[in-house]
């Protein structure tokens, strides 16, 4: 399942849930945060960088910033990895970071 098709299946799970969906953009070397909203998906592109990540927060956040995501004050994040879809391969990883669980995490894996 390519990034792409990924944020459509839990995009409902997270507007319900209000949570937020990131993903990490590369212009140059400078790498940043961009909010991908319900309905926006086109926003990602197929052949993304191999080492670029994706969060999804447990709140509705217009931005968060790199030093922010893993702050133990922020909420609980799941952090992935991949979602990078070629005609070869296809990769998703993710990491649930968190001290507690939340509805996001327990409708989008359980």
């Amino acid at each position: 399942m390519s990034l792409k098709d990924f944020s459509q299946y839990v995009e409902d799970i997270i507007e319900k849930e209000n949570g937020s969906f990131f993903i990490e953009t590369k212009d140059d070397d400078e790498i940043s945060l961009q909010k991908i909203n319900h309905g926006e998906a086109d926003k990602i592109k197929d052949n993304r960088e191999k080492s670029l990540r994706f969060y999804i927060v447990s709140e509705n956040l217009d931005t968060i910033f790199q030093t922010e995501i893993f702050d133990e004050l922020e909420p609980i994040i799941i952090d992935g990895e991949g979602g990078r879809k070629t005609d070869e391969s296809c990769f998703i990883q993710m990491i649930i970071c968190s001290m507690g669980c939340s509805p996001i995490m327990n409708k989008s894996f359980i």
